[in-house]
């Protein structure tokens, strides 16, 4: 029942997700369904990578000669953009990726309930505009700790599985998370991780509950 669950659930992804793609290939000759991807892999990964290596005013000249070109030519543009600097700076390239990773992995999500309240600060910047660092900074190492705990248990009940033989649920869970290694390429925090945090919560309750048989 598990591998028919998955199988029809990717098949069923891949063509109600693609259904914009093939109108626009239709359309316009470019498969994809938004400039998302392309505008993420420009200005949230490439744009900061130029402006790490002391290139801002190339990003900025590229950034304002993309936006005056038609959404077809534009998305076009940026992916090779992008391409072209991840090649051109692979180890800039990494600690961004790595940057991202850590800030989608670990911002908590209650810095946006406070922000809504006026009271919230960004996860990211440890530091204000005058260098002073910020301690409020600091509420957050216990997230730290805590998500921390998450994903060991969760790799932990990942091995479990594998060692298990469940080869069809372990399927099942990569394709369940590949939208947070898609988010990898920008950073927006905690939003990124919530369509899959629940099962990584699931999988690390797991991992505790095998552990706990094991020793008992």
């Amino acid at each position: 029942k598990i591998k028919a669950i998955i199988l029809i659930t990717v098949i069923t992804i891949c063509i109600a997700g693609n259904g914009p793609s093939l109108r626009n290939y239709q359309n316009h000759g470019i498969f994809t369904a938004t400039d998302v991807l392309s505008n993420n892999l420009a200005d949230y990964l490439a744009g900061p990578v130029l402006i790490g290596e002391n290139r801002g005013e190339d990003y900025e000249k590229e950034h304002n000669r993309m936006d005056k070109l038609t959404d077809k030519e534009r998305i076009t543009e940026q992916k090779q953009f992008a391409l072209q600097v991840i090649r051109q700076y692979p180890l800039e390239t990494a600690k961004r990726i790595f940057y991202h990773l850590v800030w989608n992995l670990y911002e908590p999500h209650w810095e946006y309930i406070l922000f809504v309240f006026g009271k919230g600060f960004y996860y990211n910047s440890m530091f204000d505009n005058n260098g002073n660092f910020r301690w409020s900074i600091l509420w957050s190492i216990p997230f730290v700790f805590f998500y921390s705990a998450i994903y060991l248990l969760g790799i932990i009940g990942f091995v479990i599985l594998i060692r298990k033989g469940k080869y069809a649920l372990v399927a099942g869970i990569i394709v369940y998370l590949l939208p947070l290694a898609v988010s990898i390429i920008n950073g927006q925090g905690a939003r990124m991780r919530l369509c899959v945090e629940p099962g990584l919560i699931i999988l690390a309750c797991y991992s505790v509950r095998s552990l706990s048989e094991k020793h008992c």
